[in-house]
């Protein structure tokens, strides 16, 4: 079953959702000593943000 789509914010909000999730992830990388660098933090919180709302 797709998620559940829910109203898409502003761009400027988006962005900033997007950049506290990509730190989220980096902060779980470093506690778990995974391997990783920035861009994959932020390709992983793009991802699962727009899986959020609905977005391809």
């Amino acid at each position: 079953m797709p998620p559940k789509k829910t109203q898409v914010p502003q761009l400027d909000e988006f962005l900033s959702e997007i950049r506290q999730h990509a730190y989220e992830v980096f902060e779980e990388r470093i506690r778990r000593n995974e391997p990783g660098d920035e861009m994959s933090d932020w390709l992983r919180a793009e991802r699962e943000v727009k899986a959020k709302y609905g977005i391809a």
